[in-house]
């Protein structure tokens, strides 16, 4: 449990967030899948990468934030 709470993405810093690798971990229900280093992106990463491609795209962003 000690290290969910380290690994919630809502606590960590965006550096923090986007030094994590989290395509190498591997999980035990999908024991067949190929670790690969992969990074979460920043919101503009995302939509530029998605504007790059030749296909209409809608977006459905769920916002997070605290009472502080």
């Amino acid at each position: 449990m000690d290290e969910q709470r380290s690994l919630n993405l809502y606590r960590m810093t965006l550096d923090e967030v986007q030094a994590f690798d989290c395509g190498s971990r591997g999980h035990n229900d999908f024991p067949e899948q190929q670790p690969i280093p992969a990074y979460k992106p920043t919101l503009a990463a995302l939509v530029e990468a998605v504007n790059k491609r030749e296909v209409t795209t809608r977006y459905n962003i769920e916002i997070k934030s605290s009472p502080d």
